[in-house]
């Protein structure tokens, strides 16, 4: 079964990133697949289809949650928001990650 990847939208492709994508994949429906990949689920993919990186956060291996959310704030930094209500941000050129947060 494939899994489906949610493109965030908000994005300006053709500027903000020439054309390459940011992806989410949605890993809530599989948990064999949640649980390989749990909150490395976020990639910056080429006009190849090249995998740029994976998303790198320090302690991901610890953690059981899973990225639900990405998007631009409006300062144009890219966000990610997970299950638990952890909010990130995310280097762009480098996908390291830095915990900014946490909501309900």
């Amino acid at each position: 079964m494939g899994h489906w990847l949610k493109i965030a939208t908000n994005f300006d492709k053709n500027n903000q990133f020439n054309g390459e994508y940011v992806v989410l994949v949605d890993t809530t429906e599989e948990k064999s697949l949640q649980s390989k990949i749990g909150m490395r689920n976020i990639f910056r993919i080429n006009n190849d289809n090249e995998i740029l990186w994976q998303v790198n956060v320090s302690n991901a291996g610890d953690l059981k949650d899973t990225f639900m959310y990405l998007g631009l704030n409006n300062k144009g930094a890219l966000n990610a928001d997970t299950f638990f209500g952890m909010k990130y941000f995310i280097d762009i050129e480098t996908g390291m990650t830095k915990r900014v947060g946490w909501h309900k």
